[in-house]
């Protein structure tokens, strides 16, 4: 009978361990986030598809968005996203209003871009296609 409890005090610490863990993994994944992040920026005028010299009347600031923080963008916006035009065979996109990520069906490198008109202050389509 001694064994039966310590068998059952056992599997229930080892339950405990794991739900505890996967809670804390949940809270980690969907919970608010804050940090970090790393990626590029260009300052232009034009278009993504004809870049040129940002102008008194024309500048565009364009963010590339790369690491964690564009892996849980993606997640984010979720499925309804995709997108279907304009995509190679090795990569998925979503995009949603003016925000645009993609993720490489291979490698899995996930990478994020928006865009800002800064002389009217709107957030911007930052996709050539």
């Amino acid at each position: 009978m001694m064994r039966f409890w310590i068998g059952m005090l056992a599997g229930l610490s080892i339950m405990a361990v794991t739900a505890g863990s996967l809670f804390a993994q949940a809270a980690r994944n969907d919970g608010p986030a804050k940090g970090r992040y790393s990626g590029e920026f260009a300052i232009y005028g034009g278009s993504p598809a004809d870049i040129v010299p940002p102008t008194a009347k024309d500048a565009t600031l364009g963010l590339t968005i790369e690491g964690p923080l564009a892996v849980r963008m993606y997640r984010e916006l979720g499925p309804k996203a995709q997108q279907k035009e304009c995509v190679a065979d090795d990569v998925e996109i979503r995009d949603l209003g003016d925000i645009s990520c993609d993720r490489e069906k291979a490698g899995g490198k996930t990478t994020c871009y928006i865009a800002f008109d800064l002389r009217s202050g709107k957030s911007t389509y930052p996709r050539a296609c």
